[in-house]
């Protein structure tokens, strides 16, 4: 099957499930976001979350205050930093969209925490619920810390015609944006993809552990 082949049907099964749980839908969207490589051609750019953070953090500072923004990369987690992420997020960041999408992810992370220390009795559907949030947090936790990758799950960030440095990680990701131009086929954003199928496609597995 070729490559566009396969990205379509890969899109088409996520418009399939648009109907499915708003919050799992939008979660797997925001899981999809953060997999896209920036735009902008910045190959020592560092994670996506990790320039998210970031940037918000620095829409808070004065351009000018030096020491400040110097003092907080100390004390930051943010991989690979450099001068050039700082230009790239002061000159290009959206302050706006990136605070809501760290207000989405916040958003997600309760819902895990309270759906996981819940003591009503749940039916199939909200344990599905549960199972495919939980599964969000564990992709987005592995891909911003670059921890150990579930089996069971795909490779989400190997491409096909290169060896990953780090198997869990997402810099990679960005460090590689430049290989990808306008609007061809997209590797990282099918594997996204396939990944948020077999979240979705789920559901059977999780109704036979609930039952049997």
């Amino acid at each position: 099957m070729k490559l566009s082949q396969r990205n379509s049907s890969s899109q088409q099964s996520l418009i399939l499930h648009s109907q499915s749980n708003p919050i799992i839908v939008g979660a797997l969207y925001l899981l999809c976001f953060l997999l896209t490589p920036n735009n902008i051609h910045c190959t020592n750019a560092g994670s996506i979350p990790g320039l998210i953070e970031a940037q918000v953090t620095l829409a808070k500072f004065k351009r000018n205050d030096q020491e400040q923004i110097n003092n907080w990369k100390e004390g930051s987690d943010i991989r690979y930093w450099s001068n050039r992420n700082l230009n790239v997020m002061l000159q290009y960041g959206n302050v706006d969209l990136l605070k809501r999408i760290l207000q989405e992810q916040n958003i997600i992370q309760i819902q895990v925490d309270v759906f996981g220390t819940s003591v009503i009795k749940l039916d199939q559907d909200s344990m599905v619920m549960i199972g495919a949030l939980i599964n969000i947090e564990l992709l987005y936790t592995n891909l911003r810390y670059g921890n150990e990758v579930h089996l069971e799950l795909p490779v989400l960030i190997k491409f096909a015609d290169e060896t990953m440095e780090e198997e869990g990680g997402i810099e990679e990701i960005d460090s590689n944006s430049f290989h990808l131009r306008n609007n061809e086929f997209n590797s990282v954003q099918f594997h996204a993809r396939v990944a948020v199928c077999v979240i979705i496609n789920s559901k059977l597995s999780l109704q036979e552990q609930i039952q049997g």
